[in-house]
């Protein structure tokens, strides 16, 4: 039961974190689950992917850390039990309510960018989508956005 709630909790957090241009948490060296430390990665990857200016990777931070925040809460209620294990059919609602909150991230980190920079994020989304795809029956978690697989992109 505590497997299949970490790996909703892992799911949760990896789609989150994939849909902020993160990737995944390849690596597993040293990488760190505090908020902070996932929200400075995540501003930090789109950062250097779309050259972003200084108030914008500080609004991305700030968001970045907000929504991790949340995510943490989250993944320790679970862990602690709080959280109970979905219903055959609440797994659909839950992977919806999911993909709307990917979605709804998506937009807003979106409303930091200029048109260029729009481009070249939606350019790199499609991108880890092709290769999250590819990596789906490769051990670890792949197929939820390369969770143990490798580095970030």
């Amino acid at each position: 039961m505590k497997k299949i709630l970490f790996a909703i909790a892992a799911l949760m957090v990896s789609t989150m974190s994939f849909a902020q241009g993160f990737g995944g948490f390849g690596g597993g060296q040293g990488m760190s689950f505090e908020p902070e430390d996932m929200a400075k990665r995540q501003a930090d990857r789109l950062k250097e992917q779309l050259e972003l200016t200084q108030v914008q990777y500080d609004s991305i931070y700030n968001y970045y850390l907000a929504s991790s925040k949340e995510q943490a809460a989250r993944r320790e209620q679970m862990q602690n039990g709080g959280g109970q294990m979905p219903a055959e059919g609440d797994m659909q609602a839950m992977m919806e309510q999911m993909q709307k909150q990917r979605q709804a991230q998506e937009a807003k980190i979106k409303s930091f960018l200029t048109d260029d920079q729009k481009k070249k994020y939606d350019e790199a989304q499609e991108q880890r989508r092709q290769q999250r795809q590819q990596q789906g029956g490769q051990g670890g978690f792949g197929g939820f956005g390369g969770f143990g697989g490798g580095m970030p992109q």
